[in-house]
C-alpha cells in the first residue's frame, strides 16, 4: 500500500473539514454528555468549551492553512483543557503531515469519539487515535515529533488604580472559581495597587454565594472535584492558614452536601502584603497582593482598567466596562444594585 503523500493528507483533510463543522454541531449534546460525565463540567462550562471549539475550527475552514510536509505530529489532549487537541490535529494534517492522537490521564473521552470516524475517512494511516489513555508516556516513533496543544499558562490578575472594585470582583470569582480551582489557566493571585476594602467585600460575596453542585445542574457555577484536587487544596489551605503575615478573609474548606459523596470545595480568600510568603497554590483560592508585587514571568497577566476587552502591550488582555448581567456564568450571585 502506498503512504499518502503530504498534498494527499492537506486535500484530503481539507475537503474534510466541513463535515467535521458539521459533526461538532450535530453531536455537541453527546460531546457535552461526555465532558460533564468524565470531567464534571457544568453546563454553562460545556457550552463555552464547545462554541470555542467550533469557532476555532471556522477559523481554520476560513484560512488557508499553509503545506508543510514533515514528520508525523503526536498530538495531545492535555488534562484540563478538554477538546483543545482537535483544531491542533487537524491544523497539522492541513499542514500535510501524519497524526497521532494520544490521551494524559484525567482527560475526556470526548476528543478521541469525534476523531474516530474521521480515521476512517482519511488516507490509510494517516490518522490513529489511542483507544484510552497513556500514550503521550511512550516514546515518539522514529521520524515523529510532539506538537498540538501548548500546556496551559497559569493566570493572575493586576487591578490598575481607578479600575471599578464590583467589576473587578467578578473577573477575579469567575477566572479562580471556574471548575471549582481545576482550571489551569485559573487566577489564584490578584495584584492590587493599592487596598480597597469595596473590592474585597463584593469578593467575599461573590467567593461564599456562588453555587457549586451536581454537573447536571444548569444553576450552579462548578461542580465536584477529583479526589487530587481536594487533597492538594486541603494542603495548601493549611499552609496558608497557618502563615505568619496572612490576612485570612474566607478560610475555606470542604462543602458537605447532603447526600451526594462527591468533593466539593469553598473557597478562600487571603491578602497579604509584600513580600508574599512562597506557599503553595490550588484548587479555588485566591491570594490579594497588595502594593508592587511583580506578578510571575510565567503567568499570563489579566489586567482590569475599567473600558472594553482587549490586547495590549506583552500579550496581557484588558479588561474594561460595565457589567452585564445576561453574561453572568450561571451560579455567581448577580450584581447589587447600586
Amino acid at each position: 500500500m502506498t503512504e499518502a503523500t503530504s498534498a494527499a493528507i492537506a486535500a484530503a483533510a481539507r475537503q474534510l473539514l466541513p463535515q467535521l463543522e458539521i459533526d461538532l454541531r450535530l453531536y455537541a449534546d453527546a460531546m457535552g454528555a461526555r465532558l460533564a460525565r468524565d470531567l464534571g463540567l457544568v453546563p454553562w462550562d460545556r457550552v463555552q468549551v464547545l462554541g470555542q471549539l467550533q469557532a476555532r475550527i471556522e477559523e481554520l475552514r476560513a484560512r488557508r492553512v499553509a503545506r508543510a510536509p514533515g514528520p508525523g505530529v503526536r498530538v495531545r489532549e492535555r488534562e484540563g483543557q478538554p477538546l483543545e487537541a482537535i483544531p491542533a490535529l487537524w491544523a497539522a494534517l492541513l499542514r500535510g503531515r501524519r497524526v497521532r492522537l494520544v490521551r494524559e490521564v484525567a482527560t475526556s473521552e470526548a476528543a478521541a469519539a469525534c476523531l474516530r470516524p474521521f480515521a476512517e475517512r482519511l488516507p490509510p494511516g494517516v490518522l490513529t487515535v489511542d483507544d484510552g489513555p497513556g500514550g503521550h508516556d511512550e516514546p515518539l516513533p522514529d521520524g515523529w515529533v510532539e506538537g498540538g496543544v501548548e500546556p496551559a499558562r497559569p493566570r493572575v490578575v493586576r487591578v490598575r488604580a481607578g479600575a471599578d472594585p464590583e467589576l473587578s470582583a467578578y473577573v477575579i470569582a469567575r477566572a479562580c472559581l471556574r471548575r471549582d480551582g481545576a482550571d489551569p489557566r485559573g487566577v489564584r493571585q490578584a495584584f492590587l495597587a493599592a487596598p480597597s476594602a469595596t473590592l474585597v467585600r463584593h469578593l467575599r460575596r461573590l467567593l461564599v454565594g456562588a453555587r457549586f453542585g451536581p454537573p447536571d445542574d444548569p444553576a450552579v457555577f462548578a461542580g465536584p472535584v477529583t479526589r487530587s484536587v481536594r487533597d492538594d487544596y486541603l494542603a495548601a489551605l493549611a499552609c496558608w492558614q497557618e502563615a505568619e503575615g496572612v490576612r485570612v478573609l474566607c478560610s475555606g474548606g470542604l462543602l458537605s452536601r447532603g447526600g451526594d459523596p462527591r468533593d466539593y470545595l469553598a473557597p478562600a480568600l487571603f491578602e497579604v502584603d509584600e513580600p508574599r510568603p512562597d506557599l503553595p497554590l490550588a484548587g479555588p483560592m485566591l491570594v490579594l497582593n497588595i502594593g508592587s508585587h511583580p506578578p510571575p514571568a510565567e503567568a499570563e497577566v489579566l489586567e482590569v482598567v475599567g473600558g472594553q476587552v482587549g490586547r495590549h502591550e506583552g500579550g496581557n488582555r484588558r479588561v474594561r466596562g460595565a457589567l452585564l448581567v445576561e453574561r453572568l456564568p450561571a451560579g455567581l450571585p448577580e450584581p447589587r444594585p447600586a
